[in-house]
C-alpha cells in the first residue's frame, strides 16, 4: 500500500495505515453479505467510523478510496461509482484483520457488517 511508492519516490497521498483503517472495515462487511463489490453509496457507512478516527469527513471518503485504488491497486472501481477488491484474497485477508482487531480491542459488537 505504501512501501513500493515510497521506494520509487512516488507521492503518496494515502499512507498504509489510514488506507487499512478503511479497506478493514469495508472488506468486512461486504464479506459478511456475501457481496465482493458496491456502490459508494453503500460502502459510505462502513468508512464513517474510520473516518471520525483519521478526522476525515464524508465527502473525503471517496477522494480517498479514489487514491488507494489509484496508488495499490488492492481496491478497484467496477464501474460507475461502484468498488470491489481485485483479488478476494485482499478481501478476505482485511476482514480476518477486522475481525482479529476487533477482538484484541474487546469489542463484543465486532460481528455485525459495520463491525
Amino acid at each position: 500500500l505504501e512501501l513500493w511508492r515510497r521506494a520509487k519516490k512516488l507521492p503518496v497521498d494515502t499512507s498504509a495505515r489510514e488506507a487499512l483503517k478503511l479497506l478493514q472495515p469495508l472488506a468486512w462487511a461486504l464479506h459478511a453479505e456475501g457481496k465482493k463489490e458496491a456502490p459508494f453509496e453503500e460502502v459510505l457507512p462502513y468508512l464513517e467510523e474510520s473516518l471520525r478516527e483519521m478526522g476525515a469527513d464524508r465527502e473525503a471518503a471517496e477522494s480517498l478510496l479514489a487514491a488507494i485504488r489509484d496508488q495499490s491497486g488492492v481496491v478497484v472501481s467496477l464501474g460507475e461509482g461502484v468498488y470491489g477488491f481485485l483479488h478476494l484474497s485482499f478481501q478476505e485477508y482485511l476482514a480476518a484483520r477486522h475481525v482479529q482487531d476487533r477482538l484484541l480491542a474487546g469489542g463484543a459488537d465486532w460481528f455485525g457488517p459495520a463491525g
